[in-house]
């Protein structure tokens, strides 16, 4: 059928009839909730979260990531490791630092 035939046998009349019958109410009555509509598409919602699992599955994110890293550093293990200690070393003494500066300004405000 085409929308011309359609047009020609339903007036702007009989639509307006029709639609007085409905109310919006029954309308969105019969309408499918948020986690229908999830479903039907596979997104369905849990409204529970996991925090264990959540985080366990983040530490095995960590352990590979670190792990994989090691395999493909293009330094070796040795060098790898005096690296890491310097730059660690260089942390502490720039945390040190900022530590006691804090303190002498706090010293001098109060």
């Amino acid at each position: 059928m085409r929308m011309k035939d359609l047009t020609e046998n339903f007036s702007l009349k009989d639509l307006s009839d029709a639609l007085q019958g409905l109310r919006f109410k029954d309308v969105t009555d019969n309408m499918p909730t948020r986690d229908q509509v999830a479903d039907a598409l596979g997104l369905s919602t849990s409204r529970t979260t996991d925090t264990v699992g959540a985080v366990g599955l983040f530490a095995m994110g960590l352990l590979v990531g670190a792990g994989l890293a090691l395999l493909f550093a293009p330094k070796a293990g040795s060098e790898l490791r005096e690296e890491l200690g310097e730059r660690v070393t260089d942390l502490r003494e720039t945390f040190s630092q900022q530590q006691s500066d804090a303190g002498a300004t706090r010293a001098r405000m109060g």
